[in-house]
């Protein structure tokens, strides 16, 4: 099971890359030419500067969910003091179906390609940044009953999603029995 979520985890990864490197939205799958350019992507050193920033939440999922796994995220915050990075950001209402802040923290040393962040509840987010893009791999400890409320759930996808309720909904069963995801964000948009 741990190899099939790493092994999801590595696609995930590659398809954020893949994103982020492809504003023509001409491989939304992040197959081809775009998945393998990720991969290879050279590792920057995460930013040892404060700022709040837009960003996504994707949930690994089956291929047939794909297209609900990703979630827009207002504000993530960023921010490192005296060594220490810190992550903090909402999960979206619309996977988590209220309001629910998570917060991760751990050494940044100077020059860290990737720093392991840790939470107090439990879990952790391993951070990486590459083509002035932050994605952090996070595995979540105790956050309680998921979804808060699948009304919220519905709601939210009916009025953001253009595509099935039902598989927004069925996104946030799996996040809800195994919380894993990615969130990831880019540094060139601080909204300071």
């Amino acid at each position: 099971m741990k190899s099939i979520k790493l092994g999801c985890a590595l696609l995930m990864v590659a398809a954020l890359g893949a994103c982020g490197s492809d504003p023509q939205g001409t491989d939304p799958q992040g197959t081809g030419d775009e998945q393998s350019g990720a991969l290879s992507a050279s590792r920057q050193r995460l930013p040892t500067s404060s700022g709040t920033f837009p960003g996504h939440y994707v949930v690994p999922v089956p291929p047939n969910l794909a297209a609900a796994a990703t979630y827009p995220v207002d504000e993530v915050e960023w921010s490192v003091e005296r060594g220490t990075a810190t992550l903090r950001y909402y999960l979206p209402a619309g996977l988590v179906g209220g309001e629910l802040e998570v917060e991760f923290s751990g050494p940044l040393p100077p020059g860290a390609t990737s720093a392991v962040l840790q939470n107090p509840g439990g879990g952790t987010s391993t951070c990486t940044a590459a083509k002035m893009t932050v994605t952090c791999h996070e595995i979540f400890g105790e956050l309680g009953t998921l979804p808060i409320s699948m009304a919220v759930v519905r709601t939210v996808a009916s009025e953001q999603y253009a595509g099935s309720v039902e598989d927004r909904v069925a996104v946030a069963n799996v996040f809800s029995s195994d919380p894993i995801g990615f969130v990831d964000f880019s540094v060139a948009r601080d909204r300071r």
